[in-house]
C-alpha cells in the first residue's frame, strides 16, 4: 500500500515524496513499538503474569484473552481497511500513465 501511497501523493501534489512518507511511516512503526511492548507490560501485569512461575488458572484466562482477542479485533480492522482502500490495480495504472505522461510534457527530450 505504501508505494502506491507515494504514487497518488505524486499524482496529487505534482511531487514525489517517498523519502519523506518512508522516513515517516518509519518512525511510526518505531513509535507504535515501542508503546506496544510498555503496554505489554503493563497488561501482564494488570492479570497477575510472574515469570517462572506457575501461573494461577485465572492469569491463564486472561492470557489466552490478552493473545486471542486483540489478533481478532486487529485483523478483522485490517481486512476492513484493506477492503475500502481506494487504489486498486486499475487505479494504480491510471495513476502511473498519468504520471508518466505528465513527466513527459514536463522533460521533452
Amino acid at each position: 500500500m505504501l508505494p502506491a501511497s507515494v504514487k497518488f501523493g505524486e499524482w496529487k501534489a505534482g511531487v514525489r515524496a517517498e523519502d519523506a512518507t518512508y522516513g515517516l511511516i518509519i518512525l511510526a512503526q518505531i513509535v507504535a513499538l515501542g508503546i506496544g511492548v510498555g503496554l505489554l507490560g503493563a497488561l501482564l501485569d494488570l492479570v497477575g503474569y510472574r515469570a517462572i512461575v506457575m501461573q494461577n488458572p485465572a492469569t491463564l484466562k486472561m492470557l489466552q484473552a490478552l493473545l486471542t482477542l486483540p489478533t481478532a479485533l486487529y485483523g478483522q480492522s485490517s481486512i476492513g481497511c484493506v477492503a475500502i482502500y481506494p487504489l486498486d490495480a486499475r487505479t494504480r495504472a491510471r495513476l502511473v500513465r498519468f504520471i508518466a505522461q505528465r513527466a513527459r510534457h514536463m522533460h521533452p527530450l
